[in-house]
């Protein structure tokens, strides 16, 4: 069988779409040779589940962050940390801990979390994932007494 220049048959045809991902599209179809020359696609992006309300992936919410920053073993999004953290085996408390997660009053109806990581006289300094942009890791100083802080778990 002969066919026209420029073609031949493959077992396998890919598709490049989008750019960094590649998929089959058909088994021994026609397809241009030139597709043999086209370089090598980049490696597929690791699929990241979305949360419906932000759109930001999982890795890279606050949850996620403290989890693996303090080791502290809660499931669930940070507004239910309270209610569960004894569940867990972990107290809720008035006062910092280094290393010990602070829940923050939010707007977001999921809450928010971040980690204490100093404590100094009427300030604690923490880190925080998602609290200005998706996946942003952030520093800041707040007031002990401050409003926006709810609780300790640790």
């Amino acid at each position: 069988m002969s066919f026209p220049a420029g073609f031949a048959i493959a077992p396998t045809v890919i598709a490049v779409n989008p750019p960094e991902s590649v998929e089959i599209i058909s088994q021994g179809d026609l397809y241009l040779s030139a597709l043999k020359t086209l370089p090598r696609p980049p490696e597929p992006r690791k699929h990241r589940v979305l949360t419906v309300l932000t759109g930001c992936p999982l890795v890279d919410q606050c949850v996620y962050y403290v989890v693996n920053r303090t080791g502290i073993q809660i499931r669930g999004n940070a507004n239910t940390w309270l209610s569960v953290a004894s569940d867990y085996g972990y107290g809720v408390y008035e006062e910092p801990r280094v290393l010990g997660a602070v829940v923050i009053a939010t707007a977001n109806p999921y809450g928010h979390i971040a980690v204490v990581e100093e404590i100094g006289d009427g300030w604690i300094r923490i880190s925080e994932q998602n609290f200005e942009f998706c996946g942003d890791i952030t520093e800041r100083i707040i007031d002990i007494d401050d409003e926006q802080i709810i609780a300790y778990i640790y």
